[in-house]
């Protein structure tokens, strides 16, 4: 639909004046007659994603450069022209007159060009040869600490295993709001609507918010998912299992159920996204969820841990918890979960799940290679600057059945996951 989109408004550039929604719902989108702007939000939706690609693809462009953009409010296709500023300077925008002089700088003598030629060239080849020798020193020592990590009792299982491995982070979905305008001028994170079907409910039984509300497709990760895959990603790159082949990510929405039985999983992300994962993991572990995902309870001992990292004073330290699980799945593929109740949590997690030292010490406090564990971090901001081991417990792998003959289990909403708007 987008390339359909794309190439209608190419062959009206050259058209005078911008087409109409309605004219577009009819040639691009197949609408009838009887289409009803204020009650079908398709056109703006699909204007807004083509204005996001474009976007995203002159994104790494150099500055300066003629681009194809589709202005604010319009439903047109027009040439954004690179032009010279009076400073020689490069920028984007209509023509303007102009008639500053131009001046020459007198020519190098040729035998300066060459000796600075010569100088310029030893130089880049000196940074070169630095940066390789660097390189060869920092990938010795990456290979190092992966084999180290491949012989720890929570890595060893999957990277010899010959069944696919994917890494799987928690998602949220989001909305967006146009309120009797042609533009999405906000995004809203519902914790009831956590997917399209979700939102799809809503309207329909919400008639009179179907012109406020449109699905946009889009999905929102927090911010420890990328300094935790920094710490995982090189962990497994370990080219001394033969049976391991390359991890492939995907979110927890696109994460089918099947995946559960026929693969090596490792989850990503807060305890409020585990999905399809958190009946297998709270089925078996010690822990429960309190009345959000920021609270955890310790059955066992009665204990509760309450993460305060939201909270809006930040010139404080605050508590966070992170949670780091592996265990044996229902067809003996392997699961490792890090996780947590925020960023600082996942984080913390993240940097345990890739210490070998840490590692065998959980092993060996838990007496099994399927554990749970526990760490209570101190933040400063969106800094650690503290944590400690609070529980390190063996897991049952018995737990991962779905008929373990455990009671149902009441969960929250997805209130773990700050509302995401602007």
């Amino acid at each position: 639909m987008l390339q359909r989109l794309f190439i209608y408004l190419c062959s009206r550039a050259s058209q005078p004046g911008a087409p109409k929604e309605f004219e577009i719902a009819q040639e691009v989108f197949g609408k009838t007659e009887n289409f009803d702007v204020g009650q079908d939000a398709s056109v703006r939706v699909y204007i807004h994603r083509l204005r996001r690609k474009l976007d995203e693809f002159y994104g790494d462009t150099p500055d300066g450069s003629d681009r194809l953009l589709v202005p604010r409010g319009e439903y047109r296709l027009i040439v954004q022209r690179a032009i010279i500023s009076d400073e020689g300077d490069q920028e984007c925008g209509d023509p303007r007159p102009g008639t500053a002089e131009q001046h020459t700088p007198d020519p190098a003598p040729k035998h300066t060009l060459a000796i600075r030629t010569i100088l310029i060239a030893a130089m880049a080849l000196a940074i070169t040869l630095a940066f390789l020798v660097g390189c060869g020193v920092l990938l010795k020592r990456a290979q190092a600490a992966s084999q180290s990590i491949a012989r720890t009792p929570t890595w060893a299982p999957i990277l010899a295993s010959h069944r696919p491995t994917f890494i799987v982070l928690g998602d949220y979905y989001i909305f967006g709001e146009a309120r009797d305008t042609m533009e999405v001028d906000r995004l809203i994170r519902e914790f009831s609507i956590n997917s399209s079907s979700d939102l799809d409910q809503y309207l329909m039984s919400h008639p009179e918010q179907r012109n406020r509300f449109v699905d946009l497709d889009l999905h929102y990760l927090p911010v420890s998912a990328a300094s935790a895959l920094s710490n995982i990603l090189p962990a497994m790159q370990n080219p001394g299992n033969a049976g391991f082949g390359r991890p492939q990510l995907l979110t927890m929405s696109q994460m089918p159920p099947e995946m559960l039985k026929n693969a090596n999983v490792i989850y990503v992300g807060y305890l409020s996204a585990l999905g399809l994962l958190r009946d297998v993991v709270f089925r078996m572990s010690s822990f429960s969820v309190g009345s959000t995902y920021d609270e955890l309870i310790d059955k066992r001992l009665g204990k509760h841990y309450q993460s305060n990292w939201s909270m809006s004073d930040k010139a404080r330290p605050h508590l966070d918890y992170g949670y780091l699980a592996s265990f044996s799945g229902a067809t003996g593929n392997r699961i490792i979960i890090v996780s947590g109740t925020r960023d600082a949590g996942v984080t913390q997690a993240s940097e345990v799940a890739t210490n070998p030292v840490m590692l065998n010490k959980l092993a060996s406090l838990a007496g099994s290679g399927s554990f749970e564990a526990l760490y209570e971090v101190s933040t400063l901001g969106t800094a650690n600057v503290g944590s400690r081991l609070i529980v390190a417990r063996a897991l049952s792998a018995a737990g991962t059945s779905p008929a373990g003959g455990f009671a149902a289990r009441k969960f929250p909403d997805q209130a773990g996951a700050r509302a995401f708007s602007g």
